[in-house]
């Protein structure tokens, strides 16, 4: 079960072989402008070919990830894809892909939410990351009044650093609760 922290008493007297805590942050769409540095582009991801290489940068970016062409390909299939939020960061000399940004929009609310934001470890802390953020922000900006971010409180990757950096706040958390 997801729980918010504030009702987390309420389970006290059980135990459970999982409790994780996630973070969720929301951005009120404050400009962020924040180019890639030199020698990157942005690039949509094409629904078409790319989902290979979409998984294998999720596999490169987290150790024992279980996550298929097939998982991906059913993302596209939920209400709230638009091929418009899925984003590569390029290399310009190498055709290489070192990032992936995907987020989605809800338009019933309106709200966007970033899912992935990741960069190749050996890309880490060039600014890429926040560049993508940035990106992913100016795309929901024009249709979304916030967007949120949720992650794992315990990552060692520490993602909640990189998006409060980029204007996003909050305290809320939830845990995840399981038998």
């Amino acid at each position: 079960m997801l729980v918010h922290a504030d009702g987390l008493p309420l389970f006290s007297h059980r135990k459970f072989l999982t409790r994780k805590a996630y973070f969720r942050l929301i951005h009120r769409h404050e400009p962020l402008d924040v180019p890639l540095p030199p020698g990157y582009r942005f690039e949509s991801v094409n629904s078409e070919g790319d989902f290979a290489q979409v998984v294998g940068l999720l596999r490169a970016c987290y150790q024992g990830i279980d996550i298929s062409i097939k998982v991906v390909q059913t993302w596209t299939s939920h209400p709230v894809y638009d091929p418009n939020r899925w984003v590569w960061v390029v290399g310009q000399q190498t055709g290489e892909k070192v990032g992936l940004g995907i987020a989605e929009l809800d338009s019933r609310v309106p709200e966007a939410s970033l899912e992935w934001v990741q960069v190749m470890p050996n890309f880490q802390n060039r600014g890429i990351g926040t560049a993508l953020v940035g990106e992913l922000l100016h795309r929901a900006t024009q249709h979304a009044v916030f967007t949120t971010v949720s992650g794992e409180c315990d990552n060692r990757y520490q993602p909640e650093r990189l998006y409060r950096k980029c204007g996003f706040s909050g305290t809320d958390v939830w845990w995840l609760l399981a038998d």
